[in-house]
């Protein structure tokens, strides 16, 4: 295994919370993983009614000041239920609904509140649009089938997502998503639900696409620039605790590390968050000139947490029972737990989001046929395991064989006490590097001896390629748009059943989903049509 591999990732981070080990229970916090364990945690769950009190005030505004779809109108209908417990999620707006990433976090929160509402528990799924960010490069849309590309129109810079406004017109854009989704059989279906989402701002479009795609799903949206004023004692804290707040992540961070979980944020020194400046760009507090906390701090408007304060004040805010994360979003918000202790902010049950696995039919037959099976596809797949070259596997231990005798010979040599210090380096640096250059003339003799196994591969490739674009899982590659327009509104119900199947087990699996192919599809509306 060579080092790059073995590196801890979130996916294997996942793999621990589910196996458990010494030193895991300590970093991860309370942990349940089927639906059963994390009904009895979400019910038993308290928070402070004053401070329940005071959010709902602030925000109710907001909410009835929007055009809320049926299943929101509900949900705010909910809240007011005393006992109502709070499931949390949240992703950065994307244009056009953005890859298939954001829904399927969506329907994991609202499905998740639905679970529980069956079980006696009242319930309301919260979906934090995150566009204090300004790396544009989130609205990216993802992939549309017939290959054209949409651009993000807006340059690079240091401009939250909430203060971005489109260029070109609403026709233009119309025009834009016309051409993206040409040729779809649904296209002038998905764009006439659309016609009343767009807007300039690109996080308010995201999230009428939303409302407009899923109209019945209850949930309510929260944008952080709401929350300035009950943010400001916990900025002013931060401010105030900074260098002991980077101090806890860092060892944190440190303990995790150690206990093989990644922390994907880099612990760095300051406060852990931003100052909007006069240019409208959100920069850290340290490279302007104020200095004072009364300067830096004197308007909440200006105020804007990083990745790692922006969980702990949604929790210290919200005091959710459960928050729905992503593998990487999991892991960094391990790295506060020591802070949010020391800030008496109560961890919530941090459960891994289920993945989803789009697959057209047709593909996975193909590949199939080519020996890789349904249970066997994941991006990244070892071709060389999965479809082996027997010439290539014989002449690679022959090779093995031969070398044994002249490896062993400068192993010796390199290990000798007689030898001096210039001929053990020099013996034991050839010996090192012949090896992995043995490796590399292993890999190519499996890969290039046998044309046939290597034309299977190639095909497998081509296949592989198309199924999991840029070896990305297509979650988060193809659009949600795209999909609906080529599959059908009714996607939207699959989609949800197999995301309430996922629940059952907070294991962050991917779940595959099989689409019927384009022929499929134009058979089953001709037989409809038929009389």
């Amino acid at each position: 295994m060579n080092q790059d591999s073995a590196k801890p990732t979130p996916a294997k981070a996942l793999d621990l919370r589910l196996s458990r080990g010494t030193g895991v229970d300590a970093v991860m916090g309370d942990i349940a993983i089927d639906s059963e364990d994390v009904a009895l945690h979400v019910k038993s769950h308290r928070w402070e009614p004053s401070r329940r009190l005071q959010w709902l005030q602030e925000l109710l505004p907001h909410w009835q000041s929007l055009p809320l779809s049926a299943g929101s109108r509900s949900a705010l209908e909910k809240l007011q239920d005393p006992t109502c417990q709070i499931v949390m999620a949240g992703q950065q707006p994307a244009l056009c609904g953005g890859p298939l990433l954001s829904t399927v976090k969506l329907l994991a929160a609202t499905r998740m509140a639905a679970d529980l509402e069956k079980r006696g528990i009242p319930a309301v799924a919260l979906f934090w649009i995150a566009d204090e960010d300004h790396d544009v490069g989130e609205l990216d849309p993802g992939r549309f089938r017939n290959g054209v590309r949409m651009e993000v129109p807006f340059g690079s810079g240091r401009r939250p997502i909430s203060e971005l406004r489109h260029p070109g017109s609403e026709t233009l854009r119309r025009q834009e998503l016309e051409a993206c989704l040409a040729g779809a059989p649904h296209a002038a279906e998905v764009l006439s639900i659309l016609s009343g989402a767009f807007d300039p701002s690109p996080s308010v479009e995201f999230r009428n696409v939303l409302w407009s795609l899923l109209p019945d799903e209850e949930w309510l949206p929260i944008h952080p620039q709401w929350l300035r004023s009950l943010q400001k004692p916990w900025i002013e804290k931060a401010f105030a605790d900074s260098e002991s707040f980077q101090k806890d992540v860092l060892t944190a961070s440190l303990e995790q590390q150690e206990a093989g979980i990644p922390a994907p944020v880099r612990p760095r020194e300051g406060a852990p968050f931003f100052f909007i400046n006069e240019d409208g760009e959100r920069v850290r507090p340290e490279t302007t000139t104020l200095t004072g906390a009364d300067e830096l701090l004197a308007d909440p408007e200006r105020l804007s947490a990083d990745a790692l304060l922006r969980g702990m004040i949604q929790d210290a805010i919200f005091e959710p029972a459960a928050v729905i994360l992503g593998a990487t979003e999991w892991c960094y918000n391990l790295q506060t737990r020591d802070v949010r202790k020391q800030w008496g902010i109560s961890q919530p049950l941090w459960l891994p989001r289920p993945g989803l696995r789009p697959l057209e039919s047709d593909r996975v037959k193909a590949l199939a046929e080519l020996g890789i099976g349904l249970e066997r596809l994941v991006p990244g797949i070892d071709l060389t395991a999965e479809i082996p070259s027997s010439k290539g596997e014989l002449k690679r231990m022959e090779l093995m064989r031969a070398s044994e005798d002249l490896f062993g010979h400068m192993q010796k040599i390199a290990e000798d006490e007689f030898s001096n210090p210039s001929l053990r380096k020099k013996a034991r640096r050839m010996w090192l590097r012949w090896q992995r250059q043995l490796e590399s003339l292993g890999k190519s003799v499996d890969q290039g001896l046998d044309v046939e196994v290597e034309a299977q591969r190639n095909r497998v490739r081509q296949l592989l390629d198309q199924v999991f674009p840029g070896g990305s899982e297509p979650e988060r590659t193809r659009n949600l748009c795209d999909l609906l327009a080529w599959h059908g509104l009714e996607s939207v119900q699959e989609m949800t059943a197999t995301i309430s199947g996922s629940i059952r087990r907070w294991d962050g699996r991917v779940s595959a989903w099989p689409l019927p192919t384009l022929n499929q599809l134009n058979e089953s509306e001709n037989s409809d049509e038929s009389p």
